[in-house]
């Protein structure tokens, strides 16, 4: 794995089914925000916004569900407001095919004050974010949804990692289920990833055996996020946006290249019984 600075055109499209491209907003870009930002949503989206009872809620999903239309029209050649965002039966979102023939795959996510994208082209893809916090429920989430393999790693971690490892763990878990755009219609228990709050990458098979890479992203301080695709390789290229102050979305120019090549992980006990989501 390399990563190295390089300059972008500034358009949107992915030449390779390997790339996956990540985009990531600066937190401070949150706020500069104004209502004009909306003319862009549907109304069905605007009115999901509105049912938020705070505002910082309404300003993140407004800016996120937002930012994702620019992007996506850099890929479709549409206008933002011209795109149309259907769900599966199971709330994960897609773009049907007559306005996008080449289907470009996306997924979000947002913690903290971080929003963060994930582009793929034909590969089935999710994202997680994680902002890194202590909460009283670790322990009932660990015992609730990891799986006996992934219990027995986070306890065997020193007491220093373990928030980190957990948070880790949480995002990559959260990667795979959005890729496989089931939902938790499938037991967050019944597969494993690792718990290491270290950078890694490792495949996982899915009912059908068909792989599922989930690779760490690398973000700010404070958070842990994955994102998962179809496909054992990927090379992720990390984009930075901002929100003007005129509610433009601009590309800051500066992108991260990472190749991963993800190594199978070893199969133990629960993998052998069909790791999968």
């Amino acid at each position: 794995m390399f990563i190295k600075n390089k300059t972008t055109d500034n358009t949107n499209r992915i030449n390779d089914i390997f790339e996956i491209h990540i985009y990531y907003l600066c937190e401070d870009s949150r706020y500069n925000y104004n209502n004009s930002f909306i003319n862009n949503l549907s109304d069905d989206e605007i009115n999901k916004i509105n049912r938020f009872i705070f505002e910082k809620d309404r300003i993140t999903h407004t800016i996120s569900k937002g930012t994702l239309r620019y992007i996506m029209s850099g890929y479709l050649n549409l206008k933002p407001e011209e795109i149309i965002f259907n769900q599966n039966e199971y709330g994960k979102p897609f773009i049907s095919e007559d306005q996008n023939p080449e289907k470009i795959q996306f997924n979000l996510s947002h913690s903290g004050d971080m929003i963060i994208y994930a582009i793929s082209k034909g590969r089935n893809i999710g994202i997680d974010i994680q902002e890194i916090k202590d909460s009283d429920s670790v322990t009932d989430i660990v015992d609730h949804y990891f799986s006996e393999t992934e219990k027995a790693a986070f306890r065997s971690l020193p007491d220093e990692q373990k928030l980190k490892g957990f948070h880790s763990c949480w995002a990559r878990k959260e990667a795979y289920i959005k890729a496989l755009g089931l939902g938790l219609s499938y037991p967050l228990n019944s597969f494993s990833v690792p718990v290491t709050p270290v950078y890694t990458s490792a495949v996982i098979y899915d009912d059908s055996g068909t792989a599922y890479s989930v690779t760490d992203i690398i973000i700010s301080p404070g958070y842990t996020a994955a994102v998962a695709v179809k496909g054992s390789d990927a090379e992720l290229q990390y984009f930075e946006w901002s929100v003007c102050d005129n509610n433009a979305i601009i590309n800051n120019h500066n992108k991260l290249k990472t190749d991963c090549r993800v190594a199978v992980a070893p199969r133990n006990d629960i993998e052998t019984e069909n790791i999968h989501e």
